[in-house]
């Protein structure tokens, strides 16, 4: 019987606090290029926290970006409550990423203003 050798995890992480975003930009901070030497497959895992006012709900998203292009099916949805912290997560594989590709996060809230984005943090994870 054989054995797959222990594959190392490389992880790259980009972590930042923001304060405001509204719909359809880009969420400050949440965007990170693959160094050199870093070429590989990777999951991305991000996650925002939003806080919302004027209504009881709204439909909030999170999706990931390539270059400045959208990653099909990278969307993520959810409802942020008012006066309420609310999260959602983004998990999502990316393959054959290469040094100065650019991955950003970008939150939409159905063209309605997110009042405060809490925080935003980005993780890429790849074992090698």
């Amino acid at each position: 019987m054989s054995y797959s050798p222990y594959k190392k995890a490389e992880v790259l992480i980009n972590t930042g606090s923001i304060s405001a975003s509204s719909s359809d930009q880009p969420v400050p901070g949440l965007t990170y290029t693959i160094p050199s030497g870093k070429d590989g497959d990777y999951v991305v895992y991000a996650m925002i926290s939003a806080d919302i006012g004027g209504s009881d709900m709204k439909p909030f998203s999170i999706m990931l970006f390539k270059n400045g292009v959208k990653e099909t099916n990278s969307v993520t949805m959810d409802f942020a409550k008012k006066n309420e912290n609310q999260s959602i997560q983004l998990t999502f594989a990316m393959d054959g990423l290469v040094a100065t590709d650019v991955i950003a996060v970008y939150i939409n809230n159905d063209d309605e203003d997110v009042d405060a984005i809490i925080v935003g943090r980005m993780l890429l994870q790849s074992w090698t």
